[in-house]
């Protein structure tokens, strides 16, 4: 079995710079599929390429500079993580279907009480809060489409 030279680090540090450049070229390829349009008119796919190239950018940055000296190994805690990423896979797949009310409030309880560690009373009252603020926010004064909501609709509204 090889073992390591002393001082030398582990190749593990890697791992961050290497999930930014894929996920910099995922968007990078998923944009160049909308219309990008220009500055002055930007097309959907305009920010999502400029994240991306960023992404790309900060990722080779990363992975030929950084040394790995100040490298801290996953812990446990590591997991919420993807437990937020795959709550928020969820939530953009539930909004297609049923609207922002909903899968907001439902994302920002479980955020709030399973990641954040919030008591439940707290995390219902701050996801009952934060869902009608970006709701008003986005909607009527901001006038962004959302796709109709399931809950909204129930009172007359988009």
């Amino acid at each position: 079995m090889a073992t390591r030279e002393p001082g030398r680090p582990r190749l593990a540090h890697r791992i961050g710079g290497v999930v930014a450049l894929l996920v910099g070229v995922f968007f990078v390829v998923q944009a160049a599929l909308l219309p990008l349009g220009d500055f002055a008119r930007p097309g959907p796919g305009l920010w999502p390429l400029l994240v991306g190239l960023v992404m790309i950018g900060a990722a080779i940055l990363v992975l030929f500079t950084d040394s790995g000296a100040d490298h801290e190994p996953f812990a446990p805690s590591a997991r919420n993580v993807a437990f937020g990423v795959a709550g928020l896979a969820v939530f953009i797949t539930a909004f297609g279907y049923l609207g922002f009310i909903l899968p907001g409030l439902v994302t920002f309880a479980c955020w709030l009480r399973f990641l954040a560690r919030e008591s439940w009373r707290d995390s219902l009252l701050l996801a009952v809060v934060l869902t009608v603020l970006f709701y008003v926010l986005f909607v009527p004064v901001l006038g962004v489409p959302f796709p109709p909501d399931v809950v909204a609709g129930l009172w007359g509204g988009d």
